[in-house]
């Protein structure tokens, strides 16, 4: 998964749940029940279902999916996409 800068993964929560490995950039995300974390390059993550997420500052999020959710599809994602 690669998220360019400023780019909202989801503009309604996402359904999947991901575990993966953040290879670079920062990203934050808010859990359905408002819960905030952040990840930045060197983390590994588990997001559940109904998330929002967000790149924060100017690099790239490059992310290392290990799990997704059946139906999900894996993207690339960079501003010239919006």
């Amino acid at each position: 998964m690669r998220i360019g800068d400023r780019y909202s993964v989801s503009r309604a929560s996402s359904k999947a749940n991901h575990v993966g490995f953040c290879a670079s950039g920062t990203m934050e995300v808010k859990t359905a029940d408002d819960a905030r974390a952040t990840v930045h390059g060197g983390d590994s993550y588990t997001i559940p279902p109904g998330h929002d997420a967000w790149i924060v500052g100017d690099e790239a999020f490059v992310g290392i999916e290990f799990s997704h959710d059946a139906g999900s599809t894996p993207r690339s994602c960079h501003p010239s996409d919006r």
